[in-house]
C-alpha cells in the first residue's frame, strides 16, 4: 500500500510539473453526423507527443429518427474526453491517433460511447498563420443507451480548425 501511495504521489508530481511546460489549443469542428463541437486541449503532457482534449458538442445525431421515435428534442448535448498521440510529423502535416469517451444527453436518455480516432492536421508555415491548424478526423465508436438499453456502433468524420496558443 505504501508503494502505491508513493508511486501515485510521484506520478501526480510528474504530471503537474509537465503541465507547466504544456502548450494548449482550442478550436471548433463539425462533420457527419451533423454536429458542432468546441474543444480545448493540452499537448505535450508527460511526453512530447501525448495530448489531452476536452470537448462539448451539440449534435443532430439521427435527429429526425430520434424525433419521430418519440424523443421530444431532435438534438443532443454532450461532453467528450480524448487522449491523443502524435504518430508522425512531416511539417506542415501531423498525423495522430487517439481514443476517448463521450456522454450525450437526449431528453431523458444518456448515450455513452468509447471511440478510437485517427486525424491529420495541416499547420501552414506562414508567419501570420503559424498558430492555425486545419484538420480532419475519422472515428469509430461503440456505445450504449442508458448503460443497459440497446448498443450501437457508429463511424464519424469531422473537419475543423485549431488555434494553438504560444
Amino acid at each position: 500500500m505504501k508503494l502505491f501511495k508513493t508511486s501515485s504521489i510521484f506520478f501526480l508530481l510528474l504530471l503537474l510539473s509537465n503541465l507547466a511546460f504544456a502548450s494548449s489549443w482550442f478550436g471548433v469542428k463539425t462533420g457527419y453526423p451533423l454536429n458542432i463541437t468546441a474543444f480545448y486541449g493540452l499537448e505535450n503532457i508527460l511526453f512530447t507527443s501525448i495530448s489531452l482534449r476536452a470537448s462539448a458538442n451539440l449534435s443532430q445525431r439521427q435527429a429526425f429518427m430520434n424525433y419521430y421515435n418519440g424523443n421530444k428534442s431532435p438534438s443532443s448535448f454532450g461532453i467528450t474526453a480524448d487522449g491523443l498521440i502524435k504518430v508522425a510529423e512531416a511539417k506542415p502535416i501531423n498525423i495522430y491517433l487517439g481514443s476517448g469517451a463521450t456522454i450525450n444527453f437526449l431528453d431523458t436518455k444518456a448515450i455513452t460511447d468509447i471511440h478510437l480516432l485517427a486525424g491529420l492536421e495541416f499547420r501552414p508555415n506562414v508567419p501570420i498563420l503559424n498558430q492555425l491548424g486545419i484538420f480532419t478526423e475519422a472515428s469509430g465508436a461503440y456505445g450504449v443507451v442508458n448503460l443497459t438499453e440497446k448498443s450501437f456502433q457508429q463511424i464519424t468524420w469531422s473537419f475543423g480548425v485549431n488555434w494553438h496558443l504560444p
